[in-house]
């Protein structure tokens, strides 16, 4: 019996290189995962675009309400650096469909391995939200936590065949 009816997101979040889709991979493999950067993979290729990136945001935005919708538990990754708005949105979604939140901030830089350009990594370094930030705007939601979701926890909603 599930003692945790709530439907789960952990949200990976950090700078390109930082190694979140390599930990939503390894940690969660039976998640259902969406990130902007598979927008960007085409053809065996990842090819980044600021015009492509405003699709992007779109698909993803839309995708995280249909993964609420249908109460799967997930994971996410991104930068969510200069668009807090972004972050807090995926946020309010999750709760407004009865999610409890994890969010984990990577900050070690592997190096990415995406191409963006340095122009573009440069800015988001500089306007990434540091946790302790976040931690301040979220410190009032009991279902909102900060750290990965623990690997014990029973995951009730995984993979279910979408309607």
């Amino acid at each position: 019996m599930n003692k945790n009816p709530r439907p789960r997101l952990q949200i990976i979040r950090g700078l390109p290189g930082s190694g979140k889709t390599t930990l939503a991979l390894q940690r969660y493999p039976q998640l259902m995962r969406i990130e902007t950067d598979m927008v960007f993979n085409r053809e065996g290729a990842y090819r980044f675009t600021m015009e492509l990136n405003e699709k992007a945001v779109k698909w993803f935005l839309k995708s995280v309400e249909n993964f609420c919708i249908q109460g799967f538990d997930f994971v996410t990754t991104g930068v969510f650096s200069a668009h807090t708005e972004r972050l807090s949105t995926v946020i309010e979604t999750a709760l407004q469909y009865g999610y409890e939140v994890f969010i984990k901030s990577l900050t070690t830089n592997y190096g990415s391995i995406h191409g963006v350009p340095k122009e573009h990594l440069d800015a988001m370094k500089e306007s990434f939200l540091p946790e302790r930030e976040l931690k301040k705007m979220y410190k009032n939601e009991v279902n909102v936590h900060f750290g990965l979701m623990p690997k014990n926890y029973p995951l009730e909603h995984k993979r279910k065949k979408i309607k």
